[in-house]
């Protein structure tokens, strides 16, 4: 597994809080099999976010100190970029990384409990500046779930979505579970990530995840989404992307904010013609 997704440098964000943390993380990647991994700290427009030197500068000496002690994994340098209007012009100027070294992927996020009213603007704006969006843990976000046409409109304009591994074993709750499974088998998943923060996480949940993985969805699908699509992003090369299956809104489950929130309209990132 190629792992794209991981807070492992420490000191940046809710990752490690050591080097030594950040290493048994690191080995643990190892031992479970990842054979590269993108250091995506949090990430934002706000002053206080972490810079490309920064992260830059940690990565070189955790890099440094896992070959010293014999640790064959390579770790890249990228972001997890929560979304807003300002991100594009950032990326553009250098103040926030894509994924690893080809710089043509981009890790965002939303608010875990909404999807902003720009959204489809400031992606639309990352795909204009000819960069591809690969937007986190769809499958954890209230409105995706509730109304999926939503994460459709966002992959037919330009995005792609990478699923945390743990949702599909219900690291993050059932509800986040079954709406992991069915954005796989929807065809709106291109990605499988562990978002790792700890070590444990790699020994107690990504085995097991990607075993349920491979028997619901089977060893063909798991290579592409694990191994085949991630390595072309580290390269920078073109992925294929199938058309999202119409998928029923599922109202019925919802909890008082998710229904709310259910009703609000996200546009795809399609320009409006009547716009300048």
């Amino acid at each position: 597994m190629i792992d794209i997704h991981c807070h492992v440098l420490p000191g940046l964000d809710d990752g490690p809080r050591s080097f030594e943390d950040a290493l048994a993380l690191i080995q643990e990647a190892r031992t479970a099999g990842i054979t590269q991994l993108v250091a995506t700290p949090h990430s934002s427009t706000d002053r206080s976010s972490p810079r490309p030197e920064q992260i830059h500068a940690v990565l070189e000496q955790l890099n440094h100190m896992a070959r010293a002690r014999g640790i064959s994994l390579p770790v890249l340098p990228g972001a997890e970029i929560m979304l807003d209007p300002d991100v594009g012009r950032f990326i553009d100027d250098g103040l926030l990384l894509p994924i690893g070294d080809a710089r043509r992927y981009v890790l965002v996020e939303f608010p875990i409990t909404c999807i902003p009213k720009y959204a489809y603007d400031a992606l639309f704006d990352i795909v204009a500046r000819g960069y591809v969006p690969v937007i986190a843990h769809p499958e954890r976000y209230f409105a995706i779930c509730e109304d999926p046409e939503r994460l459709a409109a966002f992959i037919r304009s330009g995005a792609l979505t990478q699923v945390d591994v743990g949702s599909l074993i219900g690291v993050y709750g059932s509800s986040a579970c079954r709406c992991a499974a069915r954005i796989i088998e929807h065809s709106m998943c291109h990605f499988i990530a562990t978002d790792a923060h700890t070590a444990g996480f790699y020994e107690g949940v990504v085995t097991a995840a990607l075993g349920r993985m491979e028997e619901q969805f089977g060893p063909d699908l798991l290579e592409t989404l694990t191994v085949k699509n991630p390595q072309a992003a580290l390269l920078g090369l073109d992925i294929e992307v199938p058309d999202p299956i119409p998928w029923p809104a599922e109202r019925k489950e919802s909890s008082l904010l998710g229904g709310w929130m259910a009703r609000l309209k996200v546009p795809g990132m399609r320009k409006d013609p009547g716009r300048d």
